[in-house]
């Protein structure tokens, strides 16, 4: 009588075809989750710069500034922004539209040769996600 315990080759075929299912079904969902949570994160820095160009503009009569020397201080931390595709601190993009993924950009608004205001935009994986001024 052979009393040999184990798996057979074919029960380990089936299990190893199934966890290769599994995989090719989940795979793409986590990379679709990370993609949105990076732009989640884009999307939290562009309002975090929004709310640092309105404080600017607050503790100063009303000018908006697209400085980095005005703003950069008051930023979370005193420094840059982590971009959420990149993890450098590289955010944000003072003077200039994000161009890349994770980029958040701040322009000011020029009326009548004055700065009235700011345009940010960030970028997401392949475009902009978001534009937020006050003009």
């Amino acid at each position: 009588m052979n009393n040999a315990k184990g798996f057979t080759i074919i029960e380990l075929m089936i299990v190893i075809i199934i966890l290769g299912l599994l995989v090719t079904i989940a795979l793409p969902n986590f990379i679709s989750m990370k993609n949105h949570a990076r732009e989640a994160g884009t999307l939290s820095s562009a309002h975090t710069l929004q709310l640092v160009t309105e404080d600017y503009a607050a503790m100063h009569s009303g000018t908006y500034s697209v400085a980095a020397g005005d703003l950069t201080p008051m930023l979370p931390g005193g420094g840059l922004m982590t971009n959420a595709f990149t993890d450098a601190a590289s955010e944000p993009q003072f003077g200039a539209p994000a161009a890349g993924p994770g980029q958040v950009g701040l322009e000011g608004v020029m009326v009548g040769g004055n700065m009235a205001g700011y345009r940010i935009t960030g970028y997401g994986r392949s475009a902009v996600i978001i534009t937020l001024s006050n003009i």
